[in-house]
């Protein structure tokens, strides 16, 4: 769903997602390359292949149609700076 707010945490080799089109939140494991979850029904996002990483950003290309999201780094302990609303 286009415009709604996706989280990713990442600590070592476990990854959680939430997704706030859905409210459902994914358990799992990363290897740097893919992100392989375990979800509810319902659940968009389960698999995802790393596209890119950089220092400040995450694409991942999810299977089936969430498409590819593009997440920011954020420091340990705070959230990273949002987007403005549209007007």
């Amino acid at each position: 769903n286009p415009g709604k707010g996706v989280i990713l945490t990442v600590k070592g080799q476990i990854a959680f997602v939430v997704e706030a089109a859905t409210g459902l939140t994914c358990e799992g494991t990363t290897n740097g390359k893919t992100i392989d979850l375990k979800c509810p029904a319902g659940a968009q996002r389960s698999k995802g292949k790393v596209d890119s990483v950089d220092a400040t950003t995450l694409k991942v290309t999810w299977e089936g149609a969430a498409g590819t999201d593009t997440f920011q780094k954020s420091e340990p302990g705070k959230l990273p700076s949002l987007p403005a609303l549209p007007k």
